[in-house]
């Protein structure tokens, strides 16, 4: 849970640096800050810590999380198709999130 609330602080800062740049008129700024964060946290931090330390993880977190990533990540491949994500998939995307979020501070 406290990783949870790491992860609120550090993806406000990305939630404000990203809707900026939607009311100026530019979404691919925003979409391409994303997908570079994704990426950076992915490979680079994920990597780099894994080179300095072996990363051990639980079987939940093989079990749930990752799953909970590899379908975040397809849910949005599967929405981008026609080229743009609107208010409902963007409502749907953000309920996920809610019900991750539910899931984690309950069963957890």
């Amino acid at each position: 849970m406290g990783l949870t609330f790491v992860s609120f602080a550090t993806s406000a800062e990305m939630i404000a640096l990203s809707v900026i740049p939607l009311y100026k008129g530019h979404p691919e700024i925003t979409l391409g800050g994303i997908i570079g964060s994704y990426i950076y946290n992915i490979l680079l931090t994920l990597g780099t810590a894994a080179a300095v330390h072996p990363i051990g993880f639980s079987k939940e977190t093989l079990l749930v999380d990752f799953p909970v990533m590899v379908v975040a990540l397809g849910s949005v491949l599967l929405f981008a198709r026609k080229g743009q994500l609107d208010r409902r998939e963007g409502i749907i995307l953000m309920l996920g999130y809610l019900v991750y979020i539910y899931y984690t501070f309950i069963f957890r």
